[in-house]
């Protein structure tokens, strides 16, 4: 009360996110250095970024499943470092709880992803 200022201390994590079935030329997009800014001040930061081709199950006539590459969609992990909040009701990140399945909104400027949390890194 009486401030715009979220609870808890500040603090950095590192985080890895997750992007499934996403074309080729977006996945093509996301390089390290890419960042979130607000207020001149940096929120997120990509670190790493893993591409892989997208796997596709299909059925052959005989009836057995197989799996193969997708030729355009990519799945892509990412490290990012993000600015979050530490407060006794968890790690918050732009106002929201930041969990383990959760989705964020990564504003990067040239675009915006919505991955999804795979794993934060403890303190």
């Amino acid at each position: 009360t009486g401030t715009t200022e979220e609870p808890g201390t500040p603090a950095t994590r590192t985080v890895t996110l997750r992007l499934d079935e996403i074309p080729e030329y977006v996945a093509d997009g996301i390089d390290t250095g890419l960042r979130e800014t607000a207020g001149g001040e940096t929120v997120a930061e990509i670190t790493g970024v893993q591409v892989e081709p997208s796997t596709v199950v299909l059925t052959s006539e005989g009836g057995d499943l197989r799996t193969h590459d997708h030729p355009t969609n990519r799945d892509v992990m990412i490290t990012a470092e993000l600015s979050v909040r530490e407060a006794t009701a968890g790690v918050r990140f732009k106002g929201d709880s930041l969990r383990q399945g959760d989705r964020v909104t990564l504003d990067l400027g040239v675009m915006t992803l919505q991955p999804q949390v795979q794993h934060i890194e403890p303190e």
